[in-house]
């Protein structure tokens, strides 16, 4: 049964790929970039047949673009095929109508935001012409690619201007987000928090799963109102109602007195701690109040859900939720195959769309697929893979394919492979728990010696060259050797939450970026006390999820909780709520599941 499920699976999953990829590329004809003021006034950009949604740049472009009032920064989002370069990296020569030059300098193969500021922010919204002349250019026909004898460089793919200041930016003429939240928008999404919020008091005092049902099913949707440097959500607005009408379900916390699960507590409790006490000391208070605030937010998640989860325990119920929620999301970001992704991979000359739906991005997104993932297959393995199992993994793997994240396929890899192992009955889980601690002691080995040796070149291939200042975003390289660096000059308590952004450029002139690793952004700026604690979190939880692995439900939370470490060694995923969220609310059921006497737990294959 398990083999045909599979094998099932796996053809799913190949013909939903195929079925989404190839569309994609056949639609992809003579589109403009989104910014510019497309037809005969541009010159030098070249539509393609071939390229969803972005343009090849002649040696010489020019193109209009509506510039704001306010705006005073130019930003240009651009692809450069590795075919494009030849022995050195590719430089731009950008001058917009009435402003200085700009030369911008040096970029490999890859996606690359180029920053252009203007000498002042525009008084009036009016247009402009902007002229682009990249360093580097090639012939298709000469390379052998195709037929295009056309001297083309890179590939514009959006063009967008931003207020400094305020961090507003601007696409065609509007305000990216307020364009598209404008007013009565805006009302309509009050209501909706609202309407969460309310609704989620009143259905949690009618049957608490409803109300942990609510917990994880908001948590990839926001519809999020900024204010005040943070945002209103929809999670938070649900959190809020699962606190009013949850007063009853603190008794069920008197389980976390057990001493397995007062360690998790303890653990969540001093990260919080941490985070405050480096918040105290950081340059930019606001950043790291919000960063620990943040925190905060995660603990009570997992005490809610710990406690409704206990006080209403429904596997049947979690696992079709889980399932939809799964599909609806997948389905979500696949329908950016037909509307349009905002960011783009190349392959062997093609531009393909990472798909990101209703996440912050292609590997956040990578991120949740792949836990969802690890969770629906745990719970397949002993439920026979049905039906809507079948479909939510191969909706979901089809998804996750397309968002080209290394490190969600990673994830999502060690997930099923940790399911299978924990529910094999013949498989020592003593065993399992050595090779789940050698494998993270092993990543984040690597990662702290190429921080620590920048210069080694055969790490370049895999983490990227520290000195490629890849349009302000720079490398894994770069990135994690300045936050060693930073570590060593603050090696306690760090820099501050959420002040690596602001700090990085110190050591890397012009970045302005996190340190793509979850566990570096801890030791910058929350110090080596922070990291330890972090470790000692993940670690107290694995402990007390393996102490009833049979279950199905915690099986497939150590599998998620362990996919999710790994790939946060090379990615910050719990940074973005919508991960965050997700992750602590599946390890609140788990808990509340492990604590649990045995004769009220449900068996698995393991124990039958």
């Amino acid at each position: 049964m398990l083999r045909s499920s599979l094998r099932l699976t796996a053809a799913l999953v190949l013909a939903s790929a195929i079925a989404m990829v190839v569309p994609s590329v056949a639609r992809a004809a003579a589109l403009y970039p989104a910014g510019i003021v497309s037809g005969a006034s541009s010159s030098g950009v070249y539509a393609s047949p071939n390229l969803a949604g972005c343009c090849w740049l002649g040696r010489r472009a020019s193109f209009l673009v509506r510039v704001p009032a306010r705006s005073d920064t130019l930003l240009l989002t651009v692809e450069i095929p590795s075919y494009a370069l030849e022995t050195a990296p590719a430089a731009f020569d950008v001058r917009v109508d009435g402003e200085p030059a700009a030369h911008l300098c040096c970029f490999d193969a890859g996606q690359h935001e180029l920053v252009v500021h203007l000498a002042g922010a525009v008084a009036k919204t009016r247009t402009l012409r902007v002229h682009v002349r990249p360093s580097t250019f090639f012939v298709p026909a000469e390379r052998g690619i195709n037929q295009d004898t056309r001297q083309l460089t890179v590939l514009l793919q959006r063009v967008e201007l931003q207020n400094s200041r305020t961090g507003t930016q601007y696409l065609n003429g509007r305000e990216i987000g307020a364009s598209v939240a404008s007013r009565a928008t805006k009302i309509l999404r009050v209501f909706l928090l609202l309407l969460g919020g309310i609704g989620t008091f009143l259905l949690a005092r009618k049957r608490p799963a409803y109300a942990w049902v609510l917990l994880l099913g908001s948590a990839p949707f926001a519809f999020a109102i900024d204010t005040e440097g943070t945002t209103l959500s929809l999670p938070k607005a649900v959190l809020l109602g699962c606190l009013a009408a949850g007063i009853p379900m603190l008794r069920q916390l008197r389980d976390l007195r057990q001493p397995r699960f007062g360690l998790i507590a303890a653990a969540f409790g001093a990260f919080f701690l941490t985070s405050a006490i480096s918040a105290v000391g950081a340059a930019q208070h606001r950043d790291a109040i919000r960063e620990t605030l943040k925190i905060l937010e995660y603990l009570v998640l997992f005490l809610l859900a710990f406690a409704y989860y206990k006080a209403d325990p429904d596997e049947t119920l979690l696992r079709r939720t889980l399932c939809w929620l799964l599909i609806v999301v997948s389905a979500l970001a696949l329908l950016q195959l037909q509307v349009g992704a905002t960011e783009y991979k190349v392959f062997f000359g093609h531009t393909f769309p990472r798909i990101a739906g209703p996440l912050d991005g292609p590997n956040q997104l990578g991120a949740f697929l792949a836990a969802g993932i690890a969770m629906v297959y745990g719970f397949a393995l002993v439920d026979e893979c049905r039906t809507l199992a079948r479909v939510a993994l191969a909706i979901g793997l089809a998804a996750l394919l397309l968002t080209f994240s290394k490190g969600g396929l990673l994830q999502c890899g060690a997930g099923i492979a940790a399911v299978y192992a924990l529910r094999y009955r013949q498989v020592d889980r003593r065993a399992i728990a050595v090779a789940i601690g050698a494998v993270l002691l092993a990543a984040v080995a690597v990662t702290l010696a190429v921080a620590a040796s920048p210069g080694f070149a055969p790490a370049h291939r895999l983490f990227g060259d520290p000195t490629n200042f890849n349009g302000g975003l720079g490398t894994r390289t770069g990135l994690w050797s300045a936050a060693l660096q930073i570590w060593q000059h603050h090696p306690l308590f760090g820099i501050g939450p959420g002040n690596f952004e602001d700090v990085v450029g110190r050591f890397l002139p012009g970045v302005h970026t996190h340190p793509n690793s979850y566990f570096m952004e801890l030791l910058a700026e929350q110090g080596l006390a922070g990291l330890l604690v972090f470790v000692w979190l993940t670690v107290a939880v694995l402990y007390a999820l393996f102490k009833r692995a049979t279950l199905p439900l915690c099986s497939a939370t150590i599998a998620m909780v362990f996919g999710m470490a790994l790939h946060q060694v090379y990615d910050g995923l719990l940074i973005y709520p919508k991960v965050g969220v997700f992750y602590w609310v599946l390890v609140g059921f788990a808990i509340a599941a492990a604590s649990a006497p045995r004769s009220a737990t449900s068996i698995g294959i393991a124990d039958r």
